[in-house]
């Protein structure tokens, strides 16, 4: 505080022009509308920050939330992007493995047929050495016989020359 004796008349204050009923009022009005702003606006001042500063928490928390949600996401779609491979790589190995038992199929439909031929051909091969082997018995018998008749010069007739030969051919036949 200051002294009293400063106070008194032609003390500093008055030198300085100073008057404390002056001051006086002016501190009663400062702090009269300090406290009428304080009711009035610096609640509303003070609530709008508050307000503001709520927002903006919320804002950061909607940025987190956001940031969380595209990282799951993202990490969705990658496990998705992964699935798909995996069934494509699946699909691409069945369609192999098919093309695979498809070619292995239609190999053996081929040898199967290409045997069934082979076999069909030796078949007709058999029927035909068995027609050649008639012939050529029916020829041999022909030409015995008439080698016979002219060995022996008389004409035997065909049944009865025809057993002789086929003995003759079962005698050799068998001795092979």
């Amino acid at each position: 505080m200051v002294a009293p004796h400063l106070l008194a008349a032609g003390s500093i204050a008055d030198t300085l022009g100073i008057q404390p009923v002056v001051v006086l009022s002016q501190i009663i009005g400062f702090v009269l509308l300090f406290l009428v702003l304080k009711k009035f606006l610096f609640g509303r001042v003070v609530e709008h920050m508050e307000k503001r500063k709520e927002e903006i928490r919320s804002t950061f928390e909607q940025i987190e939330h956001s940031k969380a949600e595209v990282a799951r996401l993202t990490q969705e779609y990658q496990e998705k992007l992964a699935g798909i491979q995996k069934e494509a790589y699946a699909a691409m190995q069945k369609a192999i493995a098919e093309a695979s038992a498809l070619r292995a199929q239609m190999l053996a439909e081929a040898q199967k047929k290409s045997q069934e031929e082979f076999d069909r051909k030796l078949a007709e091969l058999g029927r035909e050495q068995q027609k050649a082997m008639v012939a050529l018995r029916q020829e041999v018998v022909r030409l015995s016989l008439a080698v016979a008749e002219k060995l022996v010069d008389q004409k035997m007739d065909p049944a009865t020359h025809g057993q002789l030969v086929e003995k003759f051919l079962n005698e050799v036949g068998s001795a092979k």
